[in-house]
C-alpha cells in the first residue's frame, strides 16, 4: 500500500493483547502479506528486552531503540517508506502507548497521526484484524482527499470472514488485498469488535465467507456441527449483501448431500451421461459393510471439509471378511458418520476445475502413487491432501495438456454446478477412469485456493463489481 507507512510499537501491542506473542506475530505476518510499508519498533535497553522484541517479530523490518533514539528512529522508518516525502501524498501512522513521553514526542514533531495502543484507551483496537481495519480506514481517508495514485474511483470493499491461516495463504497469493486493485478493496470482519463500530471504520459493500472453516467435530467425538463465531449473527442483520450465501454453500459440506447434487449431471436432456460416472455412495455400515461385488471401494468421512479427517480415506479392494475397525480408528476415530463410494480405477492424473462467476479454468496434474491404487494390499489407508503434496514433480510446473473434448464436458459441468449451486466461487475435482475414458466428479468445494490460477484475481474483481452494479 503505496499510499500509507505505518509504524508499529511493539510493547503497546504486547500490553494491549496482555502478553500474547501469537497476536503480535500474526500482525506482522499479515502486515507482510499485505505489502503494506511498516515497521516495528521496540525498546532494547537490556539484552531481555531485545530478546523479547525479537521472538515477537521475526522480521528485517524491526528496530530496536532506547528513548534517546526513538526520534531518529522513527525518522529512518517513515522516510525509508517514502512517507515524508509531501508531493508523494503519504499518510503515516504510528500505533504506540500514548502514555510515552518518546514515541509522542517523535510523532509531533514529524506530522504523523498518532493512534493510542494503550489499554483501555485503544478504541477497539482488540485483535490484529481490528488493527488492519484501522490502517484500512486511514488508507480511504488518503484516497478521498485525492492523494492515491490509483485514480479516484470509488472503492468497493469487500469484507471476508475465515480462519487465519486462510487468510494468510490467500493473502500471499495476491487474492485479498488492502489495496485498492481495479477498485476492490478486501478488509477482514474482526470476531471480537462489535460490528457497527466495523462498519463505521470500512464501509463495507459486500461480504464473503468460508464457513465451513467452523465445521468442527463435536464434543463427543462421534459427529460434527457448524460453530460460526457470534459475528455471524451480527452480519445477519447488517443489510450487507452477501457475495454467496451461507445457506447455499452448506450443501457441499456433507458427501451424502454433494452425491444427491451431482446425482443431477446424469440427466440424460443435459447429453453428459454417456461421458460421466457418478460413483455411487451409501452410508456406511448396514448394506454399506457388505462387500461383496462392490469392491474396489472407498470409504470417507460423510463430513466433506472443516476437520482434519475429511481428507482421510479408506480403499478396500477384497470381497473376503477384514477387519476396519484398526483402520477406521486411526482415521477417524470415534466418528462414525461416513459412506461407501465405487473406488474409480483412473489414469493417475485429477483435473481441477474453478468457477470464478462465468469463467470457468481447468488445470490436469499426476497424482501421488498411493492415490492412484498401486498397493497391491487388501485395504490402504491414506491423506488425500498428503499425497497431493508427494506428486512427483514434472516439467511444465507438474500441470498436464486437457484434451478439448474433456475441457468442454467439463466447462459444461461447471456451468451446470454453478446454475445449480447459485454460487459464484467453487470447484471440483474430475478423475478420468482407466479404460471407459469417462469422467469422475468425486468432490466439489465452495471458495477454494485458486492456486495457479493467474486470472483468479480479476476474475474474482469482476465478479464482485459485477454483484453491485
Amino acid at each position: 500500500m503505496g499510499d500509507l507507512a505505518v509504524v508499529f510499537q511493539v510493547e503497546a501491542l504486547d500490553k494491549l493483547w496482555r502478553g500474547n506473542a501469537g497476536q503480535v506475530s500474526m500482525l506482522a505476518e499479515v502486515i507482510a502479506n499485505q505489502g503494506i510499508r511498516a515497521w516495528f519498533v521496540a525498546y532494547g535497553r537490556t539484552d531481555k528486552e531485545i530478546r523479547k522484541a525479537r521472538g515477537l517479530v521475526k522480521s528485517n523490518q524491526l528496530l530496536i531503540i532506547t528513548e534517546r533514539t526513538a526520534k531518529v528512529a522513527l525518522l529512518y522508518a517513515l522516510s525509508s517508506s517514502g512517507a515524508l516525502n509531501s508531493a508523494g501524498g503519504r499518510r503515516a501512522l504510528l500505533f504506540c502507548d500514548s502514555r510515552d513521553d518518546a514515541m509522542r514526542s517523535a510523532a509531533g514533531r514529524m506530522n504523523v497521526e498518532l493512534i493510542a495502543c494503550t489499554p483501555g484507551n485503544a478504541g477497539g483496537l482488540s485483535s490484529p484484524t481490528s488493527l488492519l481495519q484501522r490502517i484500512f480506514s486511514s488508507y480511504l481517508k488518503s484516497r478521498e482527499e485525492g492523494g492515491s495514485r490509483d485514480g479516484a474511483e470509488r472503492v468497493v470493499v469487500v469484507g471476508y470472514i475465515m480462519r487465519p491461516s486462510r487468510e494468510s495463504s490467500l493473502s500471499r497469493q495476491g487474492l485479498l488485498h488492502l489495496k485498492a486493485i481495479n477498485g476492490v478493496s478486501f478488509v477482514p470482519v474482526d470476531h471480537a469488535t462489535p460490528f457497527d463500530l466495523q462498519q463505521r471504520r470500512c464501509k463495507f459493500d459486500l461480504l464473503m465467507h468460508k464457513a465451513s472453516d467452523w465445521i468442527v467435530l463435536g464434543s463427543s467425538g462421534l459427529d460434527v456441527t457448524v460453530s460460526l463465531p457470534s459475528v455471524f449473527d451480527s452480519l445477519a442483520g447488517a443489510k450487507i449483501p452477501w457475495l454467496d450465501s451461507i445457506e447455499r454453500t452448506s450443501a457441499l459440506w456433507s458427501r451424502t448431500e454433494m452425491h444427491k447434487l451431482l446425482m443431477g449431471l446424469g440427466d440424460p436432456d443435459l447429453g453428459l451421461s454417456d461421458r460421466l460416472i457418478v460413483p455411487a455412495t451409501i452410508p456406511f455400515g448396514g448394506a454399506g459393510r457388505d462387500f461383496k461385488g462392490k469392491v474396489p471401494l472407498i470409504v470417507k468421512s460423510n463430513a466433506a471439509c472443516g476437520v482434519s479427517f475429511s481428507h482421510k480415506m479408506i480403499i478396500v479392494r477384497t470381497e473376503e471378511p477384514v477387519d476396519l475397525d484398526p483402520a477406521l480408528e486411526s482415521c477417524y476415530n470415534e466418528y462414525r458418520d461416513l459412506v461407501v463410494q465405487d473406488y474409480i480405477d483412473h489414469d493417475g492424473h485429477e483435473t481441477k476445475v474453478y468457477c470464478i462467476g462465468d469463467a470457468i479454468h481447468v488445470s490436469k496434474r499426476r497424482l501421488g502413487t498411493l492415490d492412484k491404487g498401486e498397493d497391491p494390499g487388501p485395504i490402504t489407508v491414506f491423506d488425500s491432501l498428503e499425497a497431493k503434496s508427494r506428486s512427483p514433480g514434472d516439467p511444465g510446473g507438474g500441470y498436464y495438456p486437457v484434451s478439448e473434448e474433456d475441457r468442454a464436458i467439463l466447462c459444461e459441468c461447471g456451468k451446470w454446478l454453478r446454475n445449480k449451486l447459485g454460487v459464484h466461487l467453487f470447484g471440483f475435482d474430475a478423475l478420468k477412469a482407466r479404460g471407459s475414458g469417462k469422467i469422475a466428479i468425486i468432490d466439489v468445494n465452495y471458495f477454494p485456493s485458486f492456486k495457479g490460477i493467474p486470472e483468479a484475481r480479476s476474475d474474482l474483481h469482476r465478479v464482485i463489481t459485477s454483484q453491485l452494479s
